[in-house]
């Protein structure tokens, strides 16, 4: 949102003549106005002109060529509505954002065909997706009001009952061989995506059933494990072996331990401004 809004003050300061960049200079007169309200950004003033600077001078260069491929669309345009195939590829290659296509259109008492900007949006959404190697992110639509206990801090392996069973985002009584699944279980070792560090995979056997668990995630209280039934038949009430990769796991830790040292040592070389969050991704 904040990038949206620097963007959209730095087009129009474009429209207003402005060819070079000029946001970041504004940065010491709100200062000076805020006075002691504003001691944090004060402290902060040199880092936030730095960041805006190059936010301003990566964008100006996204603006120009995109306003001119947008120009060469409106000239062919027939009728008031801009294909939103066109605002996709113009976002998607580009780099050139929907809303500021938008403004233009607008600009020009055009519009832009949303619905079909979102269709190519969530095609890319879906290719991506399959493109990751398994399934879609369910996360907005399971809903569970059981908990799960997790074990995994000092085991990797036990044996835990099935709680509930999730087919593409429906709940389900049993699952088949090569179904894709999400599985909870009453207690686990395997530990859901949180905090920077990715989920666990690993194996769920029982007597008549074997599961692949390909990632796990939290889903409120309940913890899911996300993978492939490859063999039998899974039902709630089954018992199950839960048994983490461990290799993986050791390796998942060294590097977020290496995560918080990397912090550790941006923010003694570059300043206390660096964030965690910021290294999360």
């Amino acid at each position: 949102m904040l990038r949206r809004i620097i963007r959209r003050a730095v087009r129009h300061g474009n429209i207003l003549g402005a060819k070079e960049a000029f946001f970041y200079k504004l940065v010491a007169p709100l200062v000076e106005v805020m006075g002691a309200a504003g001691e944090e950004l004060q402290r902060q003033q040199a880092q936030v002109e730095q960041v805006l600077k190059s936010e301003e001078d990566q964008f100006a260069r996204t603006l120009e060529r995109g306003l001119a491929l947008l120009d060469e669309e409106l000239e062919k345009l027939q009728g008031d509505t801009l294909d939103g195939e066109i605002v996709f590829r113009l976002y998607d290659t580009f780099g050139f954002p929907a809303d500021l296509t938008a403004d233009v259109c607008r600009e020009r008492n055009l519009k832009i065909d949303e619905a079909g900007f979102e269709r190519a949006m969530e095609q890319q959404r879906q290719r991506a997706r399959e493109a990751s190697g398994f399934g879609a992110d369910y996360s907005n639509v399971i809903r569970i009001d059981a908990a799960s206990s997790f074990k995994g801090y000092d085991q990797l392996d036990l044996a835990a009952t099935v709680k509930a069973l999730y087919v593409a985002g429906e709940a389900v009584d049993e699952v088949t061989a090569g179904q894709d699944a999400v599985v909870v279980l009453d207690e686990t070792p395997f530990y859901g995506e949180s905090g920077g560090q990715v989920g666990d995979t690993g194996l769920l056997k029982g007597k008549n059933a074997e599961f692949s668990v390909q990632d796990t995630q939290k889903y409120g209280q309940a913890i899911g494990h996300v993978g492939k039934l490859t063999a039998g038949q899974l039902r709630i009430g089954d018992r199950l072996e839960a048994q983490v990769d461990a290799a993986r796991r050791a390796r998942i830790r060294l590097n977020h331990s290496a995560t918080h040292l990397l912090h550790a040592a941006l923010r003694q070389v570059l300043g206390e401004h660096v964030a965690p969050e910021r290294l999360a991704g």
